[in-house]
């Protein structure tokens, strides 16, 4: 994978977890717990709070947001 691909794919996560419906949250949420994939896609979305390009870090914060962690 090309580091043009990892940005790309890393900046994707927040338009994933954006296109979440509100209303299936909670189950989402539920089910990134169970399968341990909740605290890497947080951890990751903060990440982005930090990166040089102002879409990308608005774009997690958004995310974050968006699953009640703002």
């Amino acid at each position: 994978m090309t580091p043009k691909d990892m940005l790309a794919e890393r900046a994707s996560l927040p338009n994933r977890i954006l296109s979440i419906n509100s209303d299936e949250l909670p189950v989402q949420i539920e089910a990134m717990r169970r399968d341990r994939s909740l605290s890497k896609t947080i951890s990751e979305l903060n990440e982005m709070l930090f990166a040089s390009e102002t879409r990308l870090r608005d774009s997690a914060r958004k995310a974050l947001d968006h699953l009640g962690f703002i």
